[in-house]
């Protein structure tokens, strides 16, 4: 699959504050049928046919199990609050309502 300039406007289209603005927000077949897919192997998708492009390194607890512990939890949690990981995100937010509204008027 080629990415394209395409790349940069989906990005925005699915970037829009209102859910419901989105791209694909009424029918998910607009994202399917976008330039930036010409080439994908969709059928692949559905049937788990295609190979990850990544795969990350697994990594276990001592008893072979790949759970964050509580302890990561925590540490996790706390990276997160840190402001130069919160400030990455300034000017963004999501308003779940709000999609849940354009939803229920659709009924």
């Amino acid at each position: 699959m080629k990415f394209q300039s395409h790349g940069l406007q989906k990005q925005r289209i699915l970037q829009i504050k209102k859910p419901a603005q989105r791209l694909g927000s009424d029918n998910p077949e607009a994202v399917k049928n976008h330039k930036w897919f010409d080439g994908f192997e969709w059928n692949k998708l559905l049937n788990r046919q295609l190979q990850p492009p990544y795969l990350p390194q697994n990594y276990s607890n001592s008893d072979g199990s790949t759970k964050d512990t509580e302890q990561d939890t925590k540490e996790n949690n706390i990276m997160l609050r840190r402001n130069s990981i919160q400030a990455q995100f300034e000017g963004y937010s999501h308003d779940q309502n709000e999609l849940i509204s354009a939803e229920l008027t659709k009924l």
